[in-house]
């Protein structure tokens, strides 16, 4: 292809014969197709004529990396004019004088976006020239104003052609896009584009925070992306698919992988994509920039044009590339072209391999961050503060970390404090151009010909190392000061010293993240984030939010409120009071060998350990009269419940302390009819659980009976393991995080801004949902009888493992995910099926010694098309379960008002491995089953289980709906669908029997 015109003309036969194929996925913005991208830019094509404008123009754009911006591009082109790429954190000031400069008739920006309405389609596509001016870039100038450089049609396509040498090579390779579309790296969009590649677009969060990028690139399975040396150095691709990654823009040192081929790609904005390439095989200090890429011839010569010998260092020049030029800079562009050759003005020389070796600019110029800068811009921005006489930036190398940055030598009758400065330049400088130190000096040294000697300039102790030192006063300071002495490449950082006016940019944040997280003490769980150092900035303020996010301060009161699952849990007791609807009972058969006396004493230290069994539940004393009306007509405390209208309160009773009596009972006796031994609770003013060991002629038996108000099944390990621990001798850890804490934290995030985020992500995702998705009876009864219905999967716990291993997914999603496709196969091939999850909520470290009611449930809206491969399918349900973990603790209220159905959402709860021997006093026990039929409920509800290494599903159901060969049949299904999982492509290659 010559020009534009030819290869916007393909694109558009692409969307013809592909129309539905995705072009950008934007996490932020939704997907987009590629017809959708080219309708939207006939729309900017259509609004170019609308007002008038003609050919041959310059229009920029100032759009976030999205879709639009793409879509504006062509648009562009498509009228015959050539585009300014500008962004939106350009500085205002930056905006108006390159609009100004191109004499641009508009700007696309938000407001035009907006404007499209009526165009035709697919939109006119006006001849274009190879010559044509097609993309204009505005890079750092020496002048101190932005120069810009200026490909046409050719240039710019040869740009992206040439990208076909390291172009995605795989069909189920994922482009994944970190790089500004304001940059010439906005050709290997083209490449995708044309090559018929999905392109991922990296968010700004993502970009901010090295765990949120490396999360991003597991979760949707990125396998070619391009990230600076600065990134990739602390990048951990622990569980991500990358396969290559292209990296270079500043010079690469001690990195290599044997998990993915990391490649380095030597262009210039000038060059319009790569010209040389390197595969690095090895650590180097200086990696090789590698050979030309085909179609290209490099050469190396001194001052005088000469060629230099191999080995000798030089400025390196290119034969074969189509120029571009200089805007409106003619004598500049003459001297980038002179004597037919390409000179890049970099320093280099050529290895015995073949390869060059990059060392220097030539004119002192450097690269922040993988993003040039010409330190005579810069000056020129400073030297227009007031009070300042002078300005030389000057680029340094850290010896520690080996980055670039900036720091502001200047002259001035007086002292101006540093973040006087920041703030000056940053109202023209975007933030990468903005110095790293600033330092006062008396005068410039010079050399013999009069000129600033630029190479005599050295910072100075006091500007790194810092006069106001203040030592650190915990282990956690001086762990955040020595993290950030390494990071930033400096002697000496106090408490009180801020980490970005040290230099801390968004990539050194990154490094401080990784260097923190993996030198803290093994039992400090604080996680340091993107948002905590920036909050913070110096190690004084990240330790306190350090230690405020781990720790909720519990305000001492006579009692505190229920959280909703404590709330769901009264209501449903209370409207059936007779039945031990919220009970949760165990009854074990003990070795006979097992010290009772020794095991009760164990039990009493379990019990007193931990604060939820001290709990007690009252009315909130302005409730109080209700308390009467309870025992005369339950149907009006109902209704005060549902209302809101009565609160019930929790406190501890503090001085409770818990004895464990041994009784003497015939097992004959005890085992006749043990359902007798679950009682409803008296849920106000009373314990709520019970425990009974029980001594019979044959063996000892231990019953538990919590209720969940209290207890949830994280709470089972925790009370099981500190019963063993204490039969055993051992000391038992005290409760770090009780159940109070839990409610407290919860009510801070529902009166946060993150509760109203939750709420509006909720209701976009259940707005077009069916509710009542259950499979269809077969069976025609009216009443409410129900049943529990235990049967093993044919595939084993092995196999189940492996599966999830090779769907990059864990077993609860993989089993999940099963689960929902087959719902909606039962019901009719529905594609938006609603489940309810069981989510244990204990990320959290502080809650692995917690007893209490922290479970919650998370929505799910399952949604699929028949032609969706697997793995789409599951990465999709697996990315939902986690924005739901994130954002559980919406309100049972606000789920009510963003129209969740909470009735009509079939339960589908993972409940992980458990064993019917589990070890108590030392010894196997047994399992009685003594789990009571329910006698109300949802028409089906399926628990997922590994028992003892055996995939089982439990099903409760009403057998006046559903007979037992259809649950029968059903689970088989559900084992048809995780085998069709394993050895089908797409989703409409499983085959079930139930329709």
């Amino acid at each position: 292809m010559e020009n534009f015109a030819e290869a916007i003309k393909l694109l558009f036969q692409i969307a013809q014969d592909t129309p539905d194929k995705i072009a950008f996925v934007d996490g932020e913005r939704g997907n987009t197709t590629i017809s959708a991208l080219l309708h939207k830019a006939s729309g900017v094509a259509s609004l170019l004529r609308s007002k008038g404008i003609g050919k041959d123009k310059f229009i920029p754009i100032v759009l976030p990396n999205s879709a639009d911006y793409i879509s504006a591009e062509i648009g562009i082109w498509m009228t015959g004019n050539a585009a300014v790429h500008l962004g939106t954190s350009f500085p205002q000031e930056r905006i108006d004088f390159i609009r100004e400069d191109c004499e641009a008739p508009i700007i696309i920006d938000k407001s035009c976006i907006e404007e499209i309405s009526d165009f035709d389609f697919p939109g006119t596509v006006e001849n274009r020239l190879p010559s044509q001016p097609c993309a204009l870039f505005y890079t750092s100038g020496s002048t101190g104003k932005p120069k810009g450089v200026l490909h046409s049609d050719k240039s710019f396509l040869d740009g992206v052609t040439r990208l076909d040498i390291g172009k995605i090579k795989e069909k189920d390779d994922v482009y994944g896009c970190i790089a500004p579309f304001y940059f010439i790296a906005v050709t290997k969009i083209y490449n995708c584009l044309l090559n018929g590649y999905a392109i991922y677009l990296v968010g700004d969060q993502a970009k901010k925070d090295i765990n949120s990028l490396q999360n991003y690139f597991r979760e949707n399975k990125i396998t070619t992306t391009f990230l600076s040396p600065s990134v990739l150095r602390h990048f951990d691709a622990t569980g991500t698919s990358l396969r290559v990654v292209f990296t270079g823009s500043e010079r690469v040192s001690d990195i290599f992988s044997k998990d993915f081929r990391i490649e380095v790609k030597y262009g210039q904005t000038e060059t319009a994509s790569a010209v040389l390439s390197f595969v690095i095989d090895k650590p180097y200090s200086n990696t090789p920039i590698g050979k030309p890429i085909p179609g290209l011839e490099a050469i190396v010569i001194d001052e005088n044009g000469n060629e230099v010998q191999m080995g000798d260092i030089g400025e390196l020049c290119l034969k074969g590339i189509t120029p571009c030029e200089y805007f409106k800079d003619k004598q500049k562009t003459e001297n980038l072209l002179r004597n037919g050759l390409f000179h890049t003005g970099d320093l280099v020389k050529q290895l015995p391999s073949g390869d060059f070796l990059f060392f220097d600019r030539m004119d002192w110029m450097i690269k922040v961050n993988g993003q040039r800068v010409d330190p005579s811009e810069v000056e020129a921005t400073i030297n227009k503060m007031p009070g300042v006489k002078r300005s030389v930036v000057k680029g340094f190398t850290s010896q520690q970390t080996n980055r670039q940055y900036l720091c502001a030598f200047y002259t001035s009758a007086e002292d101006i404090s540093e973040e006087e400065m920041r703030t000056f330049v940053g109202k023209s400088l975007p933030e990468y151009m903005i110095p790293a130190y600033f330092e006062r000096v008396e005068d410039f040294p010079l050399n013999a010909n009069g000129k600033i000697d630029r190479t005599k300039l050295q910072m100075s102790t006091e500007s790194v190392s810092h006069a106001n030192y203040v030592a650190p006063t915990n282990n956690i300071e001086a762990l955040l000061c020595n993290c950030m002495q390494q990071t930033l490449g400096i002697t000496q950082v106090g408490i009180d010293d801020d980490f970005v006016r040290l230099g801390g940019d968004s990539i050194r944040i990154m490094a401080l993240q990784k260097k923190f997280n993996e030198s803290k003490p093994a039992d400090y769980k604080g996680i340091l984030s993107n948002k905590i150092i920036n909050e913070g900035r110096t190690p004084r303020k990240i330790a306190t939010l350090l230690n405020s996010n781990n720790d909720i301060e519990l305000e001492s009161q006579e009692d505190y409120p229920l959280n909703d699952m404590q709330k769901f849990y009264f209501l449903i007791s209370s409207l059936k009071p007779k039945a031990p609807i919220g009970n949760l009972p165990m009854l074990y058969k003990l070795s006979e060998s097992v010290d009772l006396e020794k095991l009760s004493k164990a039990i009493e230290k379990a019990v007193n350990n931990h604060l939820a069994f001290k709990i007690r539940l009252r009315y909130d004393k302005k409730d109080s009269w209700w308390k009467d009306l309870i025992l005369r007509n339950r149907l009006l405390t109902i209704c005060g419940l549902l209302l809101n209208g009565v609160k019930i309160r929790q406190r501890a009773a503090d001085s409770f302390i818990y004895h464990q009596a041994i009784e003497e009972m015939k097992e004959s006796d005890l085992l006749k009819d043990v359902h007798k031994l679950i009682v409803p609770y008296k849920l106000i003013d009373s314990p709520l659980f019970r425990i009974r060991l029980i001594r019979t002629e044959k063996a000892p038996y231990l019953f538990i009976d919590m209720n969940h108000i209290i207890f949830d099944g994280g709470s089972k390990d925790v009370f099981f393991n500190d019963i063993e621990k204490a039969y055993q001798g051992e000391d038992l850890e005290p409760e770090k995080w009780t159940i109070l804490h839990a409610v407290t934290a919860e009510k801070k995030f529902q009166q946060s801004e993150y509760n109203l985020k939750a709420r509006d992500w909720y209701k976009e995702q259940f707005k077009d949902v069916n509710w009542g998705v259950f499979p269809k009876p077969d069976l025609n009864g009216t009443k409410k009888n129900f049943k529990v219905k235990s049967l093993r999967l044919s595939l084993s716990e092995q196999k189940i493992k492996e599966l999830a291993k090779n769907k990059s997914c864990s077993v609860n999603v993989l089993v999940t995910s099963a689960f929902a496709f087959l719902l909606g196969k039962t019901v009719g091939n529905i594609n938006h099926v609603p489940l309810c999850l069981a989510y244990n909520a204990r990320e959290d470290y502080r809650t692995d010694n917690t007893i209490g009611m922290l479970s919650r449930g998370i929505f799910l809206n399952a949604s699929w098309s028949d032609n969706m491969s697997i793995n789409d399918y599951i990465d999709g349900i697996g990315k939902y379960i986690l924005k739901g973990m994130d954002n559980c603790f919406l309100s049972m209220d606000s789920f009510k008002k963003v129209g969740i159905k909470i009735q009509k959402v079939m339960p589908f709860l993972y409940q992980g491995e458990r064993t019917m021997s589990p070890i108590i006093g030392g010894n196997p026990s047994q399992i009685i089953d003594i789990s009571p039929n329910p006698k109300d409920g949802m028409p089906m509800a399926v628990h997922f289980f590994i028992t003892d290494g055996q995939p089982e599903l439990m099903v409760f159901y009403n057998s006046d709906l559903y007979s037992d060969r259809f649950v029968e049949r059903f689970i088989g299904d559900y084992t048809k669908v995780l085998h069709g999982f394993a050895n089908c492509n797409f989703l409409d290659e499983i085959k079930l029997d139930i329709r």
